[in-house]
């Protein structure tokens, strides 16, 4: 995996909004808000996000193993595919 570049992991605090999608086995989309991610601080091509009320997005992930994530701060955006 590639490491995430600084000025994507520099907009990651907690007033940047992150959106957390993932896709079911049927290709539907699932966009949830997500307070808590961080970068992980033992790999730089990870993130870590806390699994709170996020049931549908778990499933998603642990059928599929595909996500995407916006990340927001201002007029800065990025997206990761995870």
């Amino acid at each position: 995996m590639v490491a995430i570049p600084k000025e994507v992991l520099d907009i990651i605090k907690p007033e940047s909004v992150k959106t957390l999608v993932t896709v079911d086995a049927a290709g539907q989309p699932h966009a949830v808000v997500c307070g808590s991610i961080m970068a992980c601080p033992v790999d730089a091509s990870k993130v870590i996000v806390g699994e709170i009320l996020m049931k549908r997005a778990a499933a998603n992930l642990a059928a599929t193993k595909k996500a995407a994530m916006v990340i927001t701060a201002g007029m800065t955006s990025y997206e990761l595919v995870l």
